[in-house]
């Protein structure tokens, strides 16, 4: 897309569902020697780094940026060109806000998204929501064998460990977030071919991914503040009873927990009544 729909100045906005996908590509893109005016943005990168890179971008007269959806909204890039989705949008609404970054100031502007066979029915809830005003083109690319490019692909991600374990992760994002996607009729993870989407990542051995465990931190999350909440309710009750008289009437220690401690002197009331030897 960029060399064949770009001219000589422009602005691309690539758009990834998570944080791992936008840094492995950014990656092998420069281990491919692509990574002139090309600039990456996720929402896992310092405040400090994401100001300076958007600068960066802001300033160029052309170039690429890689991005999850923290660029999707609130801001104002002017010249760029295209929108391309590599990854499906949220929702309708995400995809709206997306391809909002161009077109901007009457200007002209295209957008993509890349789409599974069974992921075409999200043009059917797109276009009822936008209706004549989104005119839907299949955009023919040029067909490259895979033959052709996937042993090179393969052997520099076999020959970079930091470059394979990058693969993996954005590969287990991937399908972790395509699993908690909101739209489930139109992305169903259980129609995901995960085969060929581990060979999208480079990844020859996928590995195992268990797709409960986006649901889990909410359920761990509750038992750290029902213990939580065992805890502060001992500390109140100690509190409470700390300044209270802890011993009988017969001389006895009636305490939670009777003082110890070497050399230590059990002090007995006054009005205190000694107990049996």
């Amino acid at each position: 897309i960029n060399a064949e729909y770009m001219g000589e100045s422009g602005k691309m906005l690539i758009f990834f569902s998570t944080c791992a996908s936008v840094r492995f590509h950014a990656q092998m893109l420069a281990h491919l020697k692509l990574d002139e005016d090309l600039w990456h943005l996720h929402g896992k990168m310092k405040h400090r780094q994401r100001l300076a890179t958007f600068k960066e971008f802001l300033e160029a007269p052309r170039g690429l940026l890689l991005s999850t959806d923290v660029c999707a909204r609130g801001l104002d890039i002017p010249a760029v060109e295209w929108i391309v989705q590599y990854d499906p949008p949220a929702g309708v609404e995400d995809y709206v806000h997306r391809v909002g970054r161009t077109a901007r100031a009457g200007k002209a502007g295209c957008a993509v998204v890349f789409l599974m066979p069974h992921e075409r029915h999200f043009l059917n809830a797109l276009q009822a929501v936008v209706g004549a005003a989104m005119t839907v083109t299949r955009l023919a690319l040029p067909e490259t064998p895979p033959e052709r490019v996937m042993p090179r692909l393969l052997a520099i991600v076999e020959d970079d460990r930091r470059l394979e374990k990058s693969a993996n992760n954005a590969y287990k994002a991937f399908v972790m977030s395509y699993h908690s996607h909101t739209l489930k009729a139109v992305f169903d993870s259980a129609q995901l071919p995960l085969q060929e989407v581990a060979a999208a990542f480079l990844v020859t051995n996928p590995p195992a991914i268990n797709l409960f465990k986006a649901e889990r931190p909410e359920r761990i999350e509750g038992v750290i503040k029902s213990f939580y909440r065992k805890q502060l309710a001992q500390k109140q009750w100690e509190e409470s009873h700390k300044h209270k008289v802890q011993w009988g009437s017969d001389g006895r220690y009636v305490g939670r927990k009777a003082p110890r401690g070497k050399g230590f002197v059990v002090p007995i009331p006054a009005n205190a009544v000694a107990g049996p030897a």
